[in-house]
């Protein structure tokens, strides 16, 4: 390959490599956040699974001002199927247990017909009867370094969920509350591609169009990369 092409690929490969931005660096190991609060003092980048965990925990950290100090025998009693439903469940189980109390699992709402669901038989004391209404990321505006590559995306989640807690034998109403938590912020974009979890769906997003000012900087984009490669080979010798 002649010098002179050889120079040119060479600068064609650090305009495109500088457009599209760094690799994403892998993020720390993420321990179980215990609430939202908790997040905004680490420093390091959340995922998205960790922020939807930490509003889980910041959601039943209500339920437990609702529960009694003694050990209760509890059924957790999902309401409605949701693809978050299954890691509510988890957190709230190994919560509780946490706290002394027996757990049973009620699945006779959400059974598909002919599946074969968990019921509970007994006397139990309490029944936490959830709902997870949404569980909604956006990407709803970004910006760009000098009008080329990306430098930050915006991020929004917000979980909605319904929790009633009823006595068993009294039936007794201890909680009946709609309960929405919020978290954003602003993500550099060398670390946007580690924000999803390729096993949940609702951590995954695409960036959305940020109106005139997001058309603007696409043309920005491709006309300073066009003009930078013809003024290079209008300058430069075969």
């Amino acid at each position: 390959m002649p010098e002179s092409l050889r120079i040119r690929v060479l600068f064609l490969l650090l305009v495109l490599g500088a457009a599209c931005g760094s690799l994403p660096a892998a993020n720390a190991e993420e321990p179980d956040c215990p609430n939202l609060a908790a997040i905004a003092a680490v420093d390091t980048t959340p995922s998205n699974i960790w922020v939807a965990r930490a509003m889980i925990s910041d959601i039943l950290a209500e339920v437990e001002t609702r529960l009694p100090t003694r050990p209760s025998r509890i059924v957790l009693r999902p309401k409605a199927e949701h693809e978050a439903g299954p890691l509510f469940q988890e957190m709230a189980a190994r919560r509780l247990e946490t706290l002394g109390h027996d757990l049973y699992l009620d699945e006779t709402d959400i059974a598909r017909e002919g599946e074969k669901a968990a019921t509970v038989a007994g006397d139990v004391d309490l029944v936490l009867t959830s709902s997870i209404e949404s569980l909604t990321l956006a990407y709803p505006q970004s910006g760009r370094r000098f009008g080329l590559w990306r430098q930050w995306v915006d991020r929004e989640l917000e979980m909605v969920t319904f929790l009633t807690l009823v006595e068993a034998q009294s039936g007794r109403l201890l909680m009946d509350r709609r309960l929405v938590r919020r978290y954003a912020d602003r993500v550099p974009s060398d670390r946007f591609e580690s924000l999803a979890s390729p096993a949940y769906n609702f951590t995954q997003a695409a960036v959305a169009p940020t109106g005139f000012r997001g058309i603007l900087e696409n043309l920005v984009v491709v006309g300073s990369l066009a003009g930078m490669v013809a003024v290079y080979f209008a300058n430069s010798g075969s």
